[in-house]
């Protein structure tokens, strides 16, 4: 009989290990497809800074997109990529994509708070009007949190991505 259940259990293991390489990004979906199997870190820090100055835990389960840029100063956010993950874990593993491979960019993050929210195609004042509204944390990776500069990040296989800095609507606000 205890034959019979480690076997069970090795059927569930491999089942579950399919799935999670199906999902793309630390069982969030959606990281891209393309069938790709190297994988990419996001390290996500535990707080994000409010507008009022005080910092606030980041809330766990919710959807967070980190997107791929080439150009952080352009009019309009454009993205080429996102890589989709759940909050919750210092450490959030994605698919990357072959496409993205080699290729130098800077990675922004959107925390959904409230609804979905895509910032493809606006401007930096609608994205900030959400972040005010407490609908999304906005967050980038930083060459040194300090100085406030997005870091560019050459996306290979077991790349770690981290620095990132989120911000949001303050309790109080």
């Amino acid at each position: 009989m205890k034959k019979y259940g480690n076997y069970q259990i090795f059927k569930l293991l491999v089942l579950l290990n399919a799935i999670s390489l199906l999902a793309g990004c630390g069982g969030g979906g959606g990281g891209g497809g393309g069938g790709a199997t190297e994988t990419v870190t996001f390290i996500m820090p535990n707080v994000y800074y409010g507008n009022d100055g005080n910092n606030y835990s980041i809330p766990t389960g919710k959807v967070v997109k980190f997107y791929t840029l080439s150009d952080p100063g352009a009019q309009s956010f454009s993205a080429d990529h996102v890589l989709n993950g759940k909050t919750g874990s210092t450490k959030i593993q994605c698919s990357l994509p072959d496409s993205l491979i080699g290729k130098d960019r800077f990675i922004f993050a959107v925390i959904e708070l409230e609804g979905e929210f895509n910032p493809q195609g606006k401007s930096q004042q609608e994205i900030g009007e959400a972040v005010a509204e407490g609908k999304i944390l906005l967050g980038r990776a930083l060459e040194d949190p300090p100085s406030q500069n997005p870091k560019s990040y050459t996306l290979t296989p077991g790349v770690e991505i981290g620095n990132f800095v989120f911000w949001g609507k303050g309790e109080g606000e």
